[in-house]
């Protein structure tokens, strides 16, 4: 049967476009197609490298993965890098990894995302005066200059994500966003895997405190895990409330922190939030209090599995009193995931119904392992006899 042959009529950047969305290991396959296909793969925006694809097909005639890479920069045509991907989790050379990424660079590459060995050092030409970064996740990555060996600016950046990533001093993370004027979305995960962590964690999050509000920032994503000795709490949990009061603007935030005995520091502490609407929680619930006080105008609010023990910690209490402005006019939506029947959970759900006077829904999802039918049963009726505060609320119980 005749067929057409609809593809080779299409112009090069729609091809180059359609390539765009496969993995650059594919792309590059697509050379052995015909004449018109053999450089077609230089010319898209998209670069894409992951080890795990290149290991699946991998021989022992086969190139290593960073010479792939390198041999693949060095041939790309494209004048302007749209995404540039890396996620390679074996040692490779400073030398490959940084020819690389100055090539985007000086390709003009908007989103850099990086998922590397800790090992490996990141070129500090990613952080010096890169003008048309918008978007930088670095995952697993060394190190994070500070500004004592480099001036850190990117002056359009708009969303940072850190995750495990390592860093030069107890600065580095401040020079960073200080460098960042026009910041708007920030995700920090951090972790204990370097011997300067035992005074990072303590004090790296206090050297956040740039000078003045981050004004520009509106959503934030941040996790703090408290890996400090226990003599440090209290200077912890009281950096983590200075840290809060420079985002002033957020208006999304996601928020993460572990359990904290020492809760001295969230005596009599308000964290104003004028502009937050919505709002997911997790963790130590005593740090939820803090944010519910100082959101005037929360509409969405989500709590996720938290961790506080009653019969341990007799002050703050775990539900703020008086109630909150922002329960009364704002709060509509409300969704409580990770649901195990524990006490704590219940004294916040019948809560949050009875003070929340314009709540449109209520979702509840039941953890899936360890709770049986009948308590989530009984759960139902349990919540279904609590007093609302709105006569529109309904409550879903997954």
């Amino acid at each position: 049967m005749f067929s057409i042959d609809r593809i080779s009529t299409l112009q090069d950047d729609l091809l180059c476009h359609i390539l765009s969305f496969l993995p650059t290991k594919d792309s590059v396959a697509t050379s052995v197609l015909s004449t018109r296909w053999r450089h077609l793969w230089a010319h898209v925006p998209n670069v894409d490298f992951d080890s795990e694809h290149h290991k699946k097909g991998s021989l022992s005639h086969v190139p290593q993965f960073p010479d792939i890479i390198y041999r693949v920069m060095l041939m790309y045509k494209v004048q302007n890098i749209n995404n540039f991907r890396i996620s390679y989790k074996d040692v490779c050379s400073e030398y490959q990894l940084e020819t690389c990424i100055a090539t985007a660079i000086l390709r003009n590459v908007k989103n850099l995302y990086l998922d590397l060995d800790n090992q490996v050092k990141l070129p500090l030409r990613i952080f010096t005066n890169n003008k048309t970064l918008v978007e930088l996740k670095l995952h697993n990555c060394g190190f994070i200059p500070s500004s004592s060996s480099v001036n850190l600016y990117l002056p359009a950046l708009k969303i940072l994500n850190l995750a495990s990533a390592k860093y030069e001093s107890a600065k580095s993370l401040e020079h960073l966003i200080a460098g960042c004027p026009v910041l708007e979305e920030l995700f920090i995960v951090r972790t204990a895997v370097d011997p300067l962590m035992s005074r990072v964690t303590r004090y790296c999050i206090e050297g956040c405190l740039v000078s003045g509000p981050l004004t520009f920032l509106v959503t934030a994503n941040v996790q703090f895990y408290n890996n400090v000795p226990s003599e440090g709490d209290a200077l912890y949990s009281s950096s983590v409330i200075q840290f809060f009061r420079r985002l002033c603007n957020v208006k999304s935030l996601i928020f993460y922190i572990s359990e904290v005995p020492d809760t001295s520091a969230f005596n009599g502490s308000i964290v104003k939030f004028s502009n937050l609407t919505s709002l997911s929680f997790s963790g130590d619930l005593r740090f939820f209090s803090i944010f519910l006080i100082g959101a005037d105008n929360l509409e969405a609010l989500t709590i996720h599995t938290v961790t506080i023990n009653l019969t341990s910690y007799r002050s703050p209490r775990p539900v703020p009193c008086p109630v909150p402005t922002c329960l009364t006019p704002r709060l509509r939506m409300v969704k409580m995931d990770q649901f195990k029947c524990t006490k704590l959970e219940f004294i916040m759900t019948e809560y949050l119904l009875k003070n929340a006077k314009v709540l449109k829904k209520m979702d509840i999802i039941s953890q899936q392992i360890g709770t049986d039918f009948t308590a989530k049963f009984e759960a139902l009726n349990r919540i279904s006899s609590f007093q609302r505060g709105s006569d529109e609320c309904r409550v879903v119980f997954h």
